[in-house]
């Protein structure tokens, strides 16, 4: 596992003081770029879910649609996509999350699982956890089990652990970032 956090460390870009003052940006787009990163990062999340008797993985728009994909696609599993905005046509299921620049509302197909589903949420990374929460509060109201949030990066400073923890939940990170 440090090994893995060791590599992927060097692909994630930081920016201080962006987008606001006192916020440093982590942005993972040369991860994407890199097939040795971004087959790490998947093998790995493939060798920890391989043998959890997952039903689906779920991602978050719209870096997480891409490892969670690949994730769902390795393990041989539907993939549920949580949609950020008001983008999704009928009658989704719908949920306002609360994002510490704002509220956000979060979306899921009404037939996206249904009860007894074991889901594992994936997005590439976890700062507040409020995204993660929002949509595990969809899955659950569709009746499935939330088996774990996985994410290539978490910021701790921002409060996710607390978040997620509180709603027993358990988070899986491949890099963890101070804020500074």
């Amino acid at each position: 596992m440090r090994e893995d956090a060791i590599f992927l460390h060097q692909f994630i870009d930081s920016y201080p003081d962006w987008p606001v003052e006192g916020t440093t940006f982590r942005d993972l787009t040369r991860l994407y770029q890199s097939a040795s990163a971004l087959h790490r990062v998947v093998s790995t999340l493939k060798g920890r879910y391989i043998e959890a008797g997952l039903t689906h993985i779920a991602a978050i728009e719209a870096r997480g649609f891409i490892v969670g994909g690949m994730l769902a696609a390795s393990l041989n599993l539907p993939l549920i996509l949580i949609r950020k905005g008001d983008k999704l046509a009928g009658s989704p299921l719908q949920q306002q999350v609360e994002m510490s620049y704002g509220t956000r509302q979060m979306q899921l197909r009404r037939d996206a699982c249904s009860k007894g589903s074991k889901v594992v949420i994936f997005d590439d990374l976890v700062a507040t956890g409020g995204s993660v929460i929002g949509a595990s509060t969809l899955l659950k109201e569709l009746g499935a089990e939330i088996h774990e949030i996985a994410t290539v990066a978490e910021i701790p400073d921002e409060g996710c652990r607390g978040l997620i923890g509180s709603s027993n939940i358990s988070l899986f990170s491949l890099v963890a970032f101070e804020n500074r």
